[in-house]
């Protein structure tokens, strides 16, 4: 997965991504979570046929940012 840079106010202090996700086809899964410096990331453990949910998130010395939805995906 991968995303554009951060913008508007702090952009330029962002740090680091964090992404959730969530296996939506599996009732009561857990929201898990993965932060890389960069700007895409590579989810692993993900289960074929099963749809996942996807946000984004920046960092900076403030704290994290909302997250900002992605797009469903099912892993095929």
């Amino acid at each position: 997965m991968s995303w554009d840079a951060a913008t508007g106010p702090y952009s330029g202090t962002v740090h680091s991504y964090r992404v959730y996700y969530l296996d939506s086809s599996e009732p009561g899964s857990i929201v898990a979570t993965k932060t890389t410096t960069g700007r895409s990331v590579r989810l692993s453990g993900l289960i074929s046929g099963h749809s996942y949910v996807l946000a984004v998130c920046s960092l900076n010395a403030a704290g994290e940012g909302l997250p900002a939805p992605g797009p469903t995906l099912t892993v095929g």
